[in-house]
């Protein structure tokens, strides 16, 4: 059984002689383990730490600041088995014959891993993506022609799901880590519940638990993604992902029209014009742990049959090393069809457009895991190294699966690139070549931390490159506009890049800025300036007095900022204003989803929260941005100490959303839940 508490985990460190990273505290490690650890492990009131911003490349790992990673496991990267397959794909992947070369596969990854050590283990690649700093929102920005807000994304037709939503009526919203929605009407300060939607209650298997990761809008469907986790008698734990389309229209009357599920823990997903793609990640530990999907009932019922993905919509790269399957389903929340394609491999960042859906994941070298065992732990302690390598190593390379969904969801290239991407936004598809930011890591073999600029063909094969970027640094952000990337990356100070992608095979630097703090999402104001929201930074100095040289200069987040730069010269950005929060933080700086943008008044709303050393509130941060100024409109204050509050707009009302301090004391969760209205 995984260990996933954290006191007991924090002991192995200790009785190992090993210094756990500052940053691997109780908050951080519930965040990356949260779709791995029984449901029933909710996480604590959370606190406020402040991250230290300045550190040696190597603990940058662990920092939830310093960068996104990918808590998963690796595509591929052993020495290929011998007469594994029968034909290879135009993706280069491997494709099979019959049930009985798939199973000797699948032995075959088994073998490797037990005499390898290799990094599926126990975990099996059955952990979310996980995303700690938001990049840069590609061109086309998710907005709305009515007087609502709609879900921030990063393509115009390519919806994202979310915890929060509005039809203008009437607001859905998750409460916390809960397994019900609710619904609130739109109405101001009369705004009320009217509605509830929980998935748990038709779960009839006592050792299985369903809970609710996010939900689409569409007409009057809300479609809700969900994952039910089942333990066994031996204490393992396997999960199944769902889609549930209930038809809200009668909010006294709601009812589940159809759902689909696949095996494996969620990942992510996306939905055109109201089609739903699905991506989870199953581990296996024997042969007959095959992919599998069940149609048309609710996957936590006991009734609902598993249907093994046929043999030929099951593929393999070309070195398999983790004992997992990427599952893909194309499922039609109108008609109630359905599509999955599952590789031997796993998944994590997942970036859509409405052409293609491109999955990555890390490859971690066999040389990093060896050298952590070898110099901190025995054999015995292998699975629990697997679970921190990411902590502590950085991946060699990102590989990538492209699939085509122009018609159905077919393969369409398979690809890899040096380096780790840290997030969706890192990624972009434009006039057919995919752009690919990515940063390298530090192995204390000589190489240093570097940046990087990718493009690679249809084909997915690099047609150029722009390399060694901010040396000691790792990018935080990025946004492509058109045939341009902006790219912040962070030790120190925060620069400010822009790369000139005019022709692909060669990119070019043009100009940099460099100022104090660092933006983790870029936003287009208009053609010549972009708006950064992120982390104010101070030193250890300038916090606590510390007057030791050697953490003195170290730079900690202590706040929320906002900055704003001129673009109308790349060769030479400058910053026209910044606003700066000490003690805020908010989901925006994490999550682009969580940024609302009203386009009919032309102002932008943040979550928030705040802290200090005797309270904790919630609030709303209006702002606008006129003549090269950021304008601060209102700052709406709520004393409740809710660390996940979001909030929507409708007409001119802003409406503030999360779970007050009594959420974790209160086991009847929907009573904690409360929405606020500020006109």
């Amino acid at each position: 059984m995984k260990d996933t508490n954290f006191d007991s985990i924090k002991e192995k460190f200790d009785n190992s002689g090993v210094n756990a990273p500052d940053a691997l505290n109780e908050e951080l490690l519930l965040e990356k383990l949260n779709n791995a650890a029984p449901v029933e492990m909710l996480p604590p009131k959370k606190s406020k730490k402040r991250i230290a911003a300045g550190v040696s490349a190597a603990a940058a790992v662990a920092l939830v600041t310093a960068g996104a990673f990918t808590f998963t496991n690796v595509f591929g990267n052993q020495p290929q088995p011998e007469e594994l397959t029968a034909y290879h794909t135009a993706a280069g992947l491997r494709g099979f014959k019959n049930v009985d070369e798939l199973k000797a596969l699948m032995r075959d990854a088994l073998t490797a891993q037990e005499n390898n050590n290799s990094f599926g283990d126990v975990y099996a690649g059955e952990f979310d993506s996980y995303s700690a700093g938001a990049g840069g929102v590609a061109m086309e920005i998710g907005g709305s022609g009515f007087k609502h807000n709609s879900t921030y994304v990063q393509h115009v037709g390519v919806d994202e799901a979310d915890t929060v939503k509005t039809d203008g009526t009437f607001i859905y919203s998750r409460g916390g880590y809960s397994d019900t929605i609710f619904i609130f009407t739109a109405d101001g300060e009369n705004a009320k519940k009217v509605g509830t939607i929980s998935i748990d209650s038709d779960n009839e298997n006592e050792n299985a638990e369903s809970y609710i990761d996010n939900f689409y809008l569409y007409g009057d469907k809300l479609v809700v993604l969900g994952e039910t986790v089942k333990s066994s008698m031996d204490d393992n734990y396997t999960s199944d992902t769902a889609a549930y389309v209930y038809d809200v229209s009668d909010k006294a009357n709601i009812r589940l029209l159809d759902s689909f599920s696949q095996s494996g823990f969620y990942v992510d997903s996306r939905m055109i014009d109201g089609t739903l793609y699905l991506v989870s990640n199953q581990g296996f530990r024997d042969e007959n742990d095959v992919p599998v999907v069940y149609d048309g009932s609710a996957a936590t019922a006991d009734s609902a049959v598993a249907q093994q993905v046929p043999v030929d919509c099951v593929y393999s790269v070309e070195c398999p090393a983790d004992c997992s399957f990427l599952l893909v389903s194309r499922f039609d929340t109108d008609k109630g069809d359905h599509t999955t394609k599952a590789i031997l491999g796993s998944a994590g960042t997942v970036y859509c457009n409405r052409d293609n859906l491109y999955i990555t994941a890390p490859e971690y070298t066999q040389e990093a895991y060896d050298t952590l065992t070898d110099a901190s732990f025995n054999r015995a302690s292998a699975d629990y190294v697997t679970a921190f390598l990411p902590f502590f190593y950085s991946p060699s390379d990102t590989h990538i699966i492209k699939l085509s969904l122009e018609k159905d969801i077919d393969f369409a290239a398979d690809g890899r690139v040096k380096g780790m991407i840290s997030n969706q936004y890192a990624l972009d598809e434009y006039e057919g070549n995919l752009r690919v930011a990515t940063t390298t890591i530090a192995t204390g073999n000589g190489r240093e931390t570097a940046n990087h600029l990718f493009v690679l063909d249809k084909d997915l094969q690099q047609i150029g490159e722009v390399a060694g970027i901010a040396p000691g640094e790792m990018i935080q952000a990025v946004r492509y506009i058109e045939d341009t990337a902006y790219v912040i990356t962070y030790q120190q100070t925060d620069p400010l890049f822009v790369i000139d992608l005019k022709n692909p095979e060669k990119p070019t630097v043009l100009g940099e800025l460099k100022i104090d703090g660092f933006s983790t999402m870029l936003i287009p104001v208009d053609d010549n300036t972009l708006l950064g929201i992120g982390y104010n930074t101070s030193s250890i100095a300038d916090l606590y007095g510390d007057e030791d040289p050697a953490v003195a200069d170290m730079q900690m987040t202590d706040g929320l900022k906002l900055v704003l730069f001129d673009v109308s010269d790349k060769a030479n950005p400058k910053a026209l204003d910044e606003k700066i929060f000490k003690n805020y933080d908010s989901v925006v700086q994490y999550n682009p989803r969580a940024l609302v943008v009203n386009n009919e008044r032309g102002d932008y709303t943040l979550p928030y929260h705040k802290w200090n050393d005797e309270t904790e509130s919630v609030g709303l941060l209006n702002f606008r941005v006129e003549n090269g100024k950021i304008i601060v409109v209102d700052d709406y204050s709520f004393p409740k100490a809710s660390w996940d509050a979001r909030c929507v707009y409708v007409g001119d009302n802003q409406y503030l959303l999360g779970t007050d301090s009594s959420f974790y004391d209160d086991e009847n969760h929907g009573d904690a839940f409360f929405i606020k209205w500020y006109k």
